[in-house]
């Protein structure tokens, strides 16, 4: 036993080393004056470096096996090994690529881009083994896992003690982190400087903490007194992006004057988030946040170690034999993902022709908006806000979600509507070519589509069964007057855009034409 604990001690030391040595070396060599860069040899020394840590790693996780006294079988040890080689080789030259893209003046060219794509490649690569070696461990751990550190207790799961550094704070500090660095380094390919929102991130951060814990509070009906007792849980995402936002804009203005403030919201605000998909993963550790029970045979695909997670609750306690509880956290997590790379290089890089500066960081707002608007009703209702003791109620959140998705579109509006008006003044407007088709299009698309919306959202609220008196409405889509209100809302949401539509179509008839 002493043997195997010298031999993962070390095995981590030694990681830790390699890891730091090389991310020291790749940033000194990027960071130099060189005129010209020999690629080939660059790839080398990461290749060497990764190979090395990538043992290494391995040979810990081997030793923790034998540490833990784990019967594995041959298909888990070829699951741990094979995925720890992968993920070491992976996670640690995914960084280093990083560090040359964000530092590397002189590295231009294809290589550049090259080692781009092989970063975005690596990363998933280490995304997807990080779960391959995990799922080695899986059938051996005991569940619920740990979600933190209690430092009389020690580490503790979320079935009987509430721990002092949880993993879920973790989560969101790094998803934060993350989300800095990538933020920073688009204002860089902007302005070719680094460092213009260090100040908004120390600002915006805790601002949207605060914020996040008065919403819960003022949406639960906390006492004013208990409203500093955060270690007890008690955040709410949407009053902390919403918060977070408001105050870092703020501050980016003040602080940032000579920078414009639609390039920073463009370029910080979505990648908000990224940050959110790493946040959930808190959940996952905590068990909560979760939908109602489920066949554990919808979630095959999944990792087996979020599959055993996932059938506690650390509200109603093990699953039924088969079930698990609904992982909302993995798929809020996936579609913020995908929502960011919709909006920063599907939107911002194939309809920058239509965008203005601006448009970027508040389809943030639809984005998340609408992903709540969906996920919400398929929540516990032990974890909906506002829930009265009959379990009824729960529209809080729901409600905000949907006021953030029309709040979101009119914004958008109203940011193509005064541009418009300065640009008119200015005499600046260029007629795209195309623009009375489109504007024909859009108009009549969005002017059927958003009365259809609200037309029948009307009839379904209209329709729905009266209430007995003194009860109230549970959230979820089997309410007709539930669904009415969405579409009315959506609705109302899509038929704004008809405004910039009928703008375009209009300001066509100019015989001015940009090719």
């Amino acid at each position: 036993m002493v043997g195997f604990i010298i031999m993962f001690v070390a095995f981590a030391i030694g990681a830790i080393v390699i890891g730091v040595f090389s991310f020291l070396e790749v940033k000194n060599l990027v960071s130099s004056e060189m005129i010209e860069v020999n690629f080939k040899l660059v790839t080398k020394r990461i290749a060497l470096y990764s190979a090395g840590f990538a043992a290494d790693f391995t040979c810990m996780l081997v030793a923790g096996m034998l540490l833990g006294g784990f019967p594995a079988d041959f298909l888990h040890w070829l699951k741990l090994i094979l995925g720890g080689l992968l993920f070491g080789f992976s996670i640690i030259t995914a960084i280093e690529l990083f560090i040359i893209h964000y530092y590397g003046k002189n590295f231009t060219g294809n290589w550049k881009k090259i080692y781009l794509y092989s970063f975005i490649g690596l990363f998933v690569v280490a995304a997807l083994s990080l779960f391959l070696w995990l799922d080695g461990y899986a059938p051996y751990l005991k569940y619920p896992l740990v979600n933190g550190i209690n430092f009389s207790k020690g580490f503790v799961d979320p079935s009987w003690a509430k721990p002092n550094l949880a993993w879920y704070a973790i989560c969101i500090v790094s998803g934060a982190v993350l989300v800095y660095f990538i933020s920073d380094h688009l204002m860089y390919k902007e302005y070719g400087k680094h460092g213009i929102c260090e100040s908004t991130f120390y600002v915006a951060f805790p601002a949207g903490v605060i914020g996040a814990r008065i919403w819960y509070c003022v949406g639960e009906g906390v006492p004013l007194s208990q409203w500093i007792e955060i270690w007890n849980g008690g955040l709410t995402v949407v009053g902390g992006a919403l918060t977070g936002i408001i105050v870092g804009v703020a501050w980016f203005m003040w602080r940032n004057p000579k920078y414009s403030i639609f390039v920073a919201v463009d370029c910080i605000v979505p990648t908000i988030l990224i940050a959110q998909a790493i946040g959930r993963w808190g959940n996952f550790f905590n068990c909560e946040v979760h939908g109602l029970e489920v066949s554990l045979d919808y979630f095959k695909w999944m990792p087996e170690i979020i599959q055993l997670n996932s059938a506690y609750s650390y509200v109603h306690g093990m699953a039924s034999s088969g079930m698990i509880w609904l992982p909302l956290f993995l798929i809020e997590g996936i579609i913020n993902v995908f929502g960011y790379f919709v909006i920063a290089h599907l939107f911002g890089k194939r309809l920058y022709k239509v965008l203005e500066p601006g448009d970027l960081g508040i389809s943030y707002i639809i984005w998340y908006g609408m992903t709540r608007v969906i996920l919400e009703p398929f929540r516990d209702i032990a974890f909906n806000m506002s829930v009265d003791d009959n379990g009824a109620g729960g529209y809080w959140s729901w409600i905000w979600s949907l006021s953030y998705v029309l709040i979101g579109s009119i914004a958008i509006i109203v940011n193509h509507v005064i541009r418009y008006v300065l640009k008119k003044r200015k005499g600046t407007y260029i007629v795209q070519k195309g623009d009375a088709t489109l504007g024909i299009v859009e108009s009549a698309c969005f002017a059927v589509i958003g009365i259809t919306l609200v037309i029948v959202g009307a009839n379904l609220m209209a329709s729905a069964p009266a209430l007995a008196e003194g009860a109230t409405r549970t959230i979820g889509f089997g309410d007709k007057f539930n669904v009415g209100i969405m579409l009315l809302i959506l609705g109302a949401a899509v038929f704004v855009y008809v405004i910039p539509a009928l703008i375009r179509l209009i300001e066509s008839k100019r015989k001015v034409v940009h090719e």
